[in-house]
């Protein structure tokens, strides 16, 4: 443990992660959509109606239970909970300042947030914020982390293929409302991961 220690005050950008980077800039946003029969990672809900598809972007913060935003809280926390159960320690030096690496490093690449998000919604002539940056992030979050740890949660990387597929990310299928996962209990006990079985991952056509 203690030789690891410093490696953690290294918060640069990995060449896995300058690979991501090129990846994502690659990426055409929103494009025809392409088979996914044989994506795996997580079962699949496929949102073809538009009123339903502005549900899942509520804005009522937690109100509506399977929303993007209770995602992307989830996925938050599956993180920094897997990370505290391995090393706190190292999430709290680290964190903050891998923050500002990857918002350095994306706003220096060809990834350009705002106009993926107007692309969206002139497309679908809705005014929602689809978050993005939010799930970049967690990519960056993973493979970094990810490194030092193996058994790491993982959400992010599994989706990437369905951006590059046409899909957008708007939430998740399986949720109960009011039951949240930072309790002691998960702190202390087995890594959390969103996987198949607790539901299903809910996509824009």
């Amino acid at each position: 443990m203690f030789g690891i220690k410093y490696r953690f005050q290294d918060v640069s950008f990995t060449p896995p992660m300058l690979a991501l980077l090129k990846r994502i800039e690659e990426v055409n946003w929103f494009k025809e959509r392409e088979s996914i029969s044989n994506y795996t990672d997580f079962n699949l809900h496929i949102i073809k109606e538009k009123q339903e598809m502005l549900d899942y972007f509520s804005q009522r913060n937690y109100s509506y239970e399977n929303s993007l935003t209770t995602l992307y809280y989830e996925i938050n926390n599956q993180i920094s909970l897997s990370l505290y159960n391995h090393n706190s320690s190292m999430r709290d030096n680290t964190w903050e300042r891998l923050d500002k690496e990857i918002d350095k490093q994306i706003k220096s690449s060809k990834i350009d947030i705002d106009s993926i998000n107007r692309f969206f919604n002139q497309k679908n002539k809705t005014n929602v914020n689809i978050r993005i940056e939010t799930l970049l992030k967690f990519m960056f979050y993973e493979l970094y982390y990810s490194c030092y740890f193996p058994n790491l949660s993982i959400f992010g990387l599994k989706v990437l293929p369905l951006l590059e597929k046409g899909y957008t990310i708007i939430g998740w299928d399986g949720f109960q409302k009011d039951e949240d996962i930072d309790t002691e209990d998960e702190l202390h006990g087995e890594d959390y991961k969103i996987g198949k079985e607790d539901g299903k991952l809910v996509l824009w056509k």
